[in-house]
């Protein structure tokens, strides 16, 4: 179907949550199921899955490649990440420091590629009321700027913003510092 969607002309073709559903570690067991060519590996289930996932993103890749679309969108938001992650103690109240840090581990691993993607990462625009007091703040145009212009500090120019509610923050410079 993507190379269908590229045909027609479509530029961007977005694979969305390429992974096994979330849980699925504790139920891998318990599930009837065929893991085709990994099932003999000699890997635990866990690391197949990443291969099978690693594996259709590859091959996608090459498949797509005659249509020049190539880019990749990780979702990086900072209510996303654990105490600790970047030196970060608590990441949705730190979201400069979140998005730098995963960037610069980012741009580590793509441009050992050779032909590395487009990074066009998404950004949080909704506040994470669920992390709990003391671990999240409301999320408005101070934060969204904070995070967009830790991607230009970090030579990403594209991102895509989230909010489940559709309702993203207005009045937010995206302008390059």
């Amino acid at each position: 179907m993507a190379k269908q969607a590229a045909k027609l002309g479509f530029k961007e073709i977005q694979f969305d949550y390429v992974r096994f559903p979330e849980g699925f570690e504790h139920r891998a067991d318990t599930l009837n199921y065929t893991r085709g060519d990994y099932e003999n590996n000699g890997k635990d289930g866990v690391q197949q899955r990443v291969d099978a996932v690693t594996d259709f993103v590859g091959y996608a890749r090459e498949e797509l490649k005659p249509y020049d679309v190539d880019i990749i969108s990780s979702m990086i938001y900072p209510s996303h990440w654990g105490e600790g992650y970047f030196g970060v103690e608590k990441p949705d109240l730190n979201p400069y420091q979140v998005v730098s840090g995963y960037m610069k581990v980012e741009n580590e691993v793509l441009n050992q590629l050779e032909d590395p993607p487009t990074s066009r990462p998404w950004l949080q625009d909704f506040t994470a009321s669920y992390l709990g007091s003391g671990n999240y703040k409301p999320y408005g145009t101070a934060e969204i700027e904070a995070q967009v212009q830790a991607l230009y500090d970090n030579g990403v120019e594209e991102f895509l913003l989230w909010d489940a509610s559709n309702r993203y923050t207005r009045g937010v410079d995206y302008s390059k510092e």
